[in-house]
């Protein structure tokens, strides 16, 4: 988790676009991703499975990377754009001979 997650540090979510604009405005020193709440659709629809999974690389050899995670349905937009489509295998070696197929984290 920490490793899919660790590019996200610098996301900031803001209920919506009056509060991005007011952070915005408020002379922030460094760069920062706003995302708007009342506004995000995501573009990221993949989602794998449980059952493709065992179905692809055998059962409990890999788990879907939201299956870990408890969000918020106010959140979960933003949970699947960026951990979507992203596979915890049980090892490198399963995570190395199935790159192809999914987003891998071992």
């Amino acid at each position: 988790m920490e490793v899919a997650c660790s590019g996200l540090l610098g996301h900031v979510v803001v209920h919506d676009d009056k509060t991005g604009k007011a952070l915005l405005k408020a002379n922030m020193n460094r760069r920062t991703n706003i995302h708007c709440l009342s506004v995000f659709q995501t573009a990221n629809r993949r989602q794998v499975d449980q059952r493709t999974l065992d179905r692809q690389l055998g059962p409990g050899k890999a788990v879907p990377l939201l299956d870990l995670i408890e969000v918020d349905d106010r959140f979960r937009p933003i949970v699947q754009h960026y951990l979507g489509g992203k596979v915890l295998c049980d090892t490198i070696q399963t995570a190395r001979v199935n790159c192809f197929r999914f987003i891998i984290l071992y």
